[in-house]
């Protein structure tokens, strides 16, 4: 026994300091790199005005107090606050510095609904919200009334973008045929699985046209977002061409929602609200308060993470939810099924993400939008390299501590998901080729 102890004790302790270091002075490059590229970009982080050096003050704090907050475990354990207060933040800070604007006082409001929909973290997990009086049987009928609203108001979006982007007839009713087909289908597939679904007449009616089996109706939605994706860039005149991102925001939304659990639909919908509350945007009251305004893009970067645990997820590996992660899968694949776990788990940040690309595409065209979103990409690339380096850090120094398996493993790995998993091979190489395939229908 004092053997296996004393084995157990130098494999769980028996880290390669060298290495650590070595990896440690990468990440230093890599942050002093991603710097230097944003500096040198359209968009500089500290730059000359008035002949006095200026930078974004929301942005800076933001990033300072983020990177102090990853040396307190506890700070760690509830992040889900941290984003909390600072989406609250910048937007009251685009409330004083724009003459009081009702659209972001609307925006405040719904997000406070939103961070009650679902409690998370560690010390107030178990206080009542949203969705434990959703999920009560008594009110099994609420969270169809509201998925039903939330789905049917995704087609209402789709309906109005088309009217007023023009689209080809062919191809709009196409779109709007496949968006509809899939939504049901999601609804179809959560009534299934779920022991209180619908029983209406009228729903029974329409179950009949859908696939019988739920994993053929994951597959449907897998195929018709597949086929939204494609219509969402085909028929677009030259004048359009810039609104494909909207569409292709309506598009996703079976497949996030297929991944996501019932009572969480109406959030989304909330998404929805924050996010046309955007437009159009408003300047500041004066020159001197340009630097307290967050732009758009900071609070839909703060929105973003804060939606990963709005959700209901949280720093820790037992809040993974894996209850659609095997939608669709008719035997058992690890890459499949990982993925699936990815897109259910980031489904928020990923709406965020294609949400903040629609709106800078909007408002930029050709060259200046492929250098718009090169420079938001060195950003936030720039923000996950100095975290990755900060809880690096902290994990070093406090390699002996019980936290570092409990706390900063976990955290940990998370972070490497973001930066991986959504920063690269989403945000990076999805963006780069979505913005591609905008900027050549736009010029054919």
């Amino acid at each position: 026994m004092e053997l296996a102890s004393t084995h157990l004790s130098r494999a769980s302790t028996g880290y390669n300091l060298h290495l650590m270091s070595m990896g440690l002075v990468l990440m230093v490059a890599t942050v002093l790199g991603f710097a230097v590229l944003c500096q040198f970009s359209g968009t500089p982080l500290i730059y000359f005005k008035s002949r006095r050096l200026a930078v974004s003050l929301p942005a800076a704090g933001m990033w300072i107090t983020y990177l102090l907050s990853t040396l307190s475990s506890s700070l760690i354990e509830e992040e889900h606050q941290f984003w909390y207060f600072w989406v609250q933040t910048l937007l009251a800070l685009r409330l004083a510095t724009s003459g009081g604007r009702y659209h972001t006082l609307a925006q405040m409001a719904a997000f406070r609904v939103v961070r009650t929909w679902n409690q998370t973290g560690q010390f107030w997990a178990g206080e009542p919200d949203v969705r434990q009086y959703l999920n009560a049987p008594e009110n099994a009928w609420l969270v169809w009334v509201l998925a039903a609203v939330t789905l049917g108001a995704i087609n209402a979006a789709a309906w109005a973008l088309h009217r007023r982007y023009r689209r080809s007839v062919l191809w709009s009713r196409t779109f709007r045929i496949l968006l509809a087909y899939a939504t049901t289908c999601v609804l179809a597939y959560h009534s299934d699985r779920s022991h209180e679904g619908l029983t209406l007449g009228v729903w029974k009616v329409v179950r009949v046209c859908l696939p019988s089996d739920s994993a053929h109706l994951a597959q449907s939605v897998y195929i018709a977002t597949a086929l939204l994706a494609a219509t969402s860039c085909a028929g677009l005149r030259r004048a359009g061409a810039y609104a494909a991102p909207l569409d292709a925001l309506t598009g996703v939304m079976p497949l996030l929602l297929l991944l996501s659990r019932p009572h969480n639909f109406a959030v989304f919908g909330l998404f929805f609200v924050i996010c046309a509350l955007f437009l159009p945007e408003v300047p500041a009251n004066s020159q001197s308060q340009e630097l307290l305004r967050p732009s758009r893009v900071l609070v839909m970067f703060a929105l973003a993470h804060a939606s990963f645990f709005a959700l209901g997820n949280s720093n820790s590996l037992a809040s993974i939810d894996l209850s659609n992660a095997y939608a669709g899968v008719s035997r058992y694949n690890e890459a499949l099924v990982g993925v699936l776990v990815f897109i259910g788990s980031w489904a928020g940040p990923l709406w965020w993400a294609m949400a903040g690309l629609a709106l800078v595409a909007l408002e930029t065209e050709g060259v200046r939008l492929q250098l718009q979103v090169r420079t938001l990409l060195a950003a936030a690339h720039l923000w996950q390299a100095s975290t990755l380096l900060a809880i690096s850090g902290v994990a070093t120094m406090m390699r002996t501590h019980l936290f570092v398996w409990s706390v900063f493993s976990p955290r940990y790995l998370y972070q490497i998901s973001w930066s991986v998993g959504f920063y690269l091979a989403c945000g990076t190489v999805g963006g780069l080729m979505w913005v591609a395939a905008i900027v050549y229908i736009a010029h054919r």
